[in-house]
């Protein structure tokens, strides 16, 4: 479900970021460096992921969520992931997206730890 689709979005940031890959777009072109990929929830129902370049931000993907489910705002957001051996922004405590089904109050939790394992 939506919890699937929100860690396998996180990861895709994370490895987008860890194969250095920039996206086309003025923000990222040379001499611009890529700092990393970032996950930013942009309401309860939506969420952006794109790179984060010297020059600006590039959004790669947006994620509208239409079955019933909310989104909690993660702190820090964005979430970022930096280029290979940078780590992230996360602190140490972790950061945590918490999905609730409006219909039923029911909640389930996807956690994000400082070093970016997503669970």
């Amino acid at each position: 479900g939506v919890a699937k689709t929100i860690q396998g979005d996180l990861r895709k940031a994370q490895q987008s970021a860890m194969s250095g890959i920039k996206p086309t777009g003025f923000a990222c072109a040379n001499p611009q460096t890529l700092v990393g990929y970032f996950f930013q929830v942009a309401s309860q129902t939506s969420y952006t992921i794109g790179a984060s370049c010297s020059g600006g931000n590039i959004n790669t993907d947006s994620v509208l969520i239409t079955d019933g489910i909310t989104i909690s705002t993660p702190s820090p957001n964005p979430l970022l992931f930096k280029i290979l051996g940078a780590g992230t922004n996360i602190p140490p405590g972790g950061a945590s997206i918490v999905l609730t089904q409006t219909a039923t109050g029911k909640t389930l939790t996807v956690s994000i730890g400082p070093g970016g394992d997503v669970k």
